[in-house]
């Protein structure tokens, strides 16, 4: 399931933009945005993927809003007609997918989407013979 629509990337851009990126010859304009949304889709995965189960069965906004803006990025970077504010916003949605797979940011869904395989509890079970530390057993080392 894809994680945006054509007609949210047209709301965002315009119908007269959208035709203008997405018009190839001998393609299907459908097939050139379909394209586009499921490269966005896989990068956002390729990230999403270290915390939560993707592709997420809810989709939660910030990912399809995030989706969207990457997908015209990317037709626009296929048709060459990339502006300067997309290397920014490349970077910035970078920086926030980086915080997605260190678990730093959430995806605004309450519950949590369900956990990655990739994810485990790092906390194990202490072995009755490890000592524990304090203040008097540390005596000597600093």
């Amino acid at each position: 399931m894809a994680y945006t629509t054509q007609a949210a990337i047209e709301s965002a851009i315009g119908e007269s933009d959208l035709a203008a990126l997405s018009t190839v010859d001998g393609v299907d304009p459908a097939a050139v945005v379909a394209s586009a949304i499921e490269e966005a889709d896989a990068v956002i995965d390729s990230y999403a993927h270290k915390r939560h189960a993707v592709p997420f069965t809810t989709v939660p906004r910030t990912i399809s809003t995030l989706s969207a803006r990457m997908a015209v990025r990317i037709l626009r970077r296929d048709r060459r007609m990339s502006i300067a504010q997309d290397a920014l916003d490349e970077v910035t949605d970078r920086k926030w997918l980086e915080g997605l797979a260190k678990g730093l940011v959430s995806v605004g869904l309450e519950p949590s989407p369900t956990a990655s395989e990739l994810v485990v509890d790092k906390a194990g079970e202490r072995s009755p013979t490890q000592k524990n530390v304090s203040r008097e057993r540390l005596k000597g080392f600093w």
